[in-house]
């Protein structure tokens, strides 16, 4: 038996694949199976050949992934609710069973790594969550990078722009946006750049700041209105809920957000808390 898998991405010329498909009438004890993510009809303009047996999976639940999982490695210690943050954090990027085993065996170590250094108890999940936090977050956007330049996603001018001014709002302190975001007013860049902000994590603002910090740093006229909820489906920015109205927390790290700044040519070093003198 041979199996083809991920048939759209293999690099083989069109006519292989109809030899393949009749090789079981020549060699009737050889089997031939493919496996893709795309229906027949989307496969067929490409292989030229009659439908074959087709055998359709549903997609995994998030139980049925932690079980897969769980297999390689059921007797680590708090294994199954590490293997649930993997997923939680990194399956609106990718689902494939391949990649998520690999991320757990590389992250797996990091998340009990402060319980060997005597930084926290096995008990206490919220803490190993949040020392393993950053982790996950430098696994996020490496996934989402990858993901972006495979399929060829190209976030807008001035999706980028919200973006970043979603970060801005995330990591500085409210009290300093006239400092930061209103004319003439002064910045002095420090060389040793301290990560207190950075370690602090993200923090949760309201629309209303993130547009009023999205406006200052373009500094120019802006056609139109954004569409904040095509960074929150991509998961770039979380919502949270409130009684009242909800707000909004930046999702990428300082890496990923230098990547997108300089794609537009925007310093944001110049803007950022952790990068100025008080």
């Amino acid at each position: 038996m041979q199996v083809f898998d991920q048939i759209e991405e293999l690099d083989i010329e069109p006519n292989v694949f109809p030899f393949l498909m009749k090789l079981h009438e020549i060699q009737p004890q050889i089997q031939i199976i493919f496996i893709s993510f795309l229906k027949w009809n989307l496969l067929q303009k490409y292989f030229l050949y009659p439908q074959p047996l087709t055998v359709n999976f549903q997609k995994y639940s998030r139980d049925e992934t932690i079980q897969i999982l769980m297999l390689d490695g059921k007797d680590f210690m708090k294994y199954e609710q590490f293997v649930g943050l993997v997923i939680d954090s990194i399956s609106s990027v990718t689902t494939n069973l391949n990649e998520l085993r690999y991320l757990c065996s590389v992250l797996y170590p990091k998340y009990i790594e402060p319980i060997k250094e005597g930084k926290a108890t096995a008990d206490q999940s919220s803490k190993l969550f949040t020392l393993f936090q950053r982790h996950l977050q430098v696994a996020f956007n490496n996934l989402f990078l990858r993901t972006m330049n495979d399929k060829k996603i190209e976030l807008p001018y001035y999706t980028k722009f919200l973006l970043i001014a979603s970060f801005l709002g995330s990591f500085n302190p409210s009290r300093l946006d006239n400092r930061f975001f209103t004319k003439g007013g002064e910045k002095k860049i420090i060389k040793h750049k301290s990560k207190r902000q950075q370690l602090l994590g993200p923090k949760a603002f309201d629309i209303e700041r993130l547009l009023a910090i999205f406006y200052s740093i373009l500094d120019q006229e802006i056609p139109g209105c954004f569409d904040i909820s095509t960074l929150v489906n991509l998961r770039l920015l979380i919502k949270v809920n409130n009684h009242l109205n909800y707000k909004i927390k930046c999702n990428v790290g300082y890496e990923f957000i230098l990547i997108v700044s300089k794609s537009v040519s925007f310093d944001i070093s110049k803007y950022l808390y952790d990068f100025t003198e008080i």
